[in-house]
């Protein structure tokens, strides 16, 4: 099954891609907006490029597992990706992507696409039966 990853920011959005076959997965690109219309319109190219079955978001709860003013901003965007396009949505645990994206890249700046690999990789590994 072909996956996109999101790893979502207020300002930047990182995308990556991969397959549950082969268990591969790469970082994509950061998409950098100005309103959800913005964002959602070149999600939607990369929708068309890569023909995913799935969308998986990170969920970023607090470590205590309440949710966090993200999560509740994600739960928002999750709503408009649904409507926009019909592929299924599904959340999964994001905590402390951030960091082991930071480990693996050399710009500690711009990870936001290495936080959706992180992400994605994550879900397929804990998905071994997809």
């Amino acid at each position: 099954m072909q996956l996109i990853a999101i790893d979502y920011g207020t300002k930047n959005v990182g995308i990556a891609v991969g397959h549950t076959t082969t268990k591969t997965f790469s970082p994509l690109t950061i998409i950098s907006y100005k309103s959800h219309q913005n964002l959602l319109s070149k999600i939607k190219k990369v929708i068309d490029e890569w023909e995913p079955q799935m969308i998986i978001i990170g969920c970023p709860s607090n470590m205590d597992e309440s949710e966090s003013e993200m999560q509740r901003l994600v739960n928002s965007f999750i709503k408009k990706l649904e409507q926009k396009f019909n592929i299924p949505v599904t959340l999964h645990d994001e905590r402390l992507s951030s960091s082991e994206a930071r480990a693996l890249s050399n710009d500690t700046e711009k990870i936001d696409d290495i936080a959706a690999m992180v992400i994605l990789k994550s879900w397929i590994e804990n998905n071994e039966h997809s």
